[in-house]
């Protein structure tokens, strides 16, 4: 039975770029277990500046400037007017809409709208960030020459640390919890045992959730994402059940801890299930998933300290030798 996350965690960078339906995934694999939370490994920053420098038909603008504008990245003349997409682009033209009559008025610049027919306000963090990524995009000259590859570099790393920030983490204090005045030893085994049954009840054996959410994307099959479903249901229970529970007053902190890393976790697969639907989110989510998996494996240990530092042991029937051997 899997009872946490893998702590060697595959690596899953996503850089979601979208605008109005347009969005490119980037996924680079490798260990980073030993970079620090919330940074990018070194093989997905040598990967994404060389997507910065990449222009497939050689139409001037790049592989990721195309699906900002939503032009084809093999086609030089997306709109088969007669003008290069980045010619178009550099005139303050709209390169997927044929000429004469096809001028982006600064309007439509300024807000990060060129497309005149889009005015449903924003309904996802992925469109809520690409719009302003596009805005900065263009603040930065985009619609009249291509970026540079530090510009563009630049551009994406504040696009990834907005994306990172943008969802507020799930908080459990103390005053969410049943905390009972006992201290004694028989009151510290009948919570341990009670947290050891519950772990067991919700616990499932699958593929770690990571894996399933690179396998998804490189398979270009949301279908593949259901298999999330059980992972999710399992961290729902396990927090549910957690959370009626009575907890020892001396033990509340490690019960909170466990709590609070539960319900980041669930957070964060959730957030990987939308990675077709809201990329970003699931950048968002997938690039704190590993600093949370510590956190959980942390809370473990601390718990297995609290009982190995009382003497209280358990035998192999008890619910307690399970909750106090997760940890190694």
């Amino acid at each position: 039975m899997n009872f946490l996350p893998s702590t060697k965690f595959v690596g899953i960078a996503i850089v979601g770029l979208a605008l109005f339906g347009v969005s490119i995934f980037v996924f680079s694999t490798g260990d980073t277990s030993e970079a620090a939370p919330g940074t990018l490994s070194a093989n997905t920053s040598s990967a994404r500046e060389n997507q910065t420098e990449t222009d497939t038909d050689g139409d001037g603008l790049k592989d990721w400037e195309e699906a900002l504008w939503g032009t084809d990245p093999h086609n030089i003349d997306s709109d088969g007017d007669g003008a290069r997409d980045g010619e178009e682009v550099g005139l303050r033209r709209d390169p997927t809409k044929p000429g004469p009559d096809d001028q982006i008025r600064t309007a439509q610049l300024s807000s990060g709208n060129t497309q005149s027919n889009t005015t449903a306000e924003p309904q996802t963090l992925t469109e809520r960030l690409a719009q302003e990524f596009f805005s900065s995009y263009l603040s930065l000259g985009g619609a009249q020459k291509s970026l540079s590859n530090t510009e563009a570099t630049h551009l994406v790393d504040e696009f990834l640390t907005d994306a990172q920030q943008a969802q507020p983490l799930t908080y459990y204090s103390k005053d969410d919890i049943s905390v009972s005045s006992a201290t004694s030893i028989d009151a510290l085994r009948t919570y341990a045992n009670a947290m050891g049954r519950i772990i067991r009840m919700h616990a499932v054996e699958t593929e770690n959730e990571a894996v399933i959410t690179n396998n998804a994307v490189q398979q270009d099959n949301p279908e593949m994402l259901a298999q999330l479903d059980p992972i999710i249901e399992s961290y729902e229970g396990m927090l549910a059940d957690s959370l009626e529970l009575p907890v020892p007053h001396n033990a509340q902190q490690i019960h909170l801890n466990i709590l609070n890393a539960y319900a980041r976790i669930l957070q964060n697969i959730v957030g990987m299930q939308a990675a077709f639907t809201d990329p970003v989110k699931a950048l968002q989510s997938v690039s704190t998933y590993q600093a949370n998996a510590n956190e959980l494996l942390r809370a473990f240990q601390d718990a297995k300290n609290f009982y190995q530092n009382r003497g209280i042991t358990f035998s192999d029937a008890e619910g307690g030798l399970l909750f106090t051997s997760i940890a190694p």
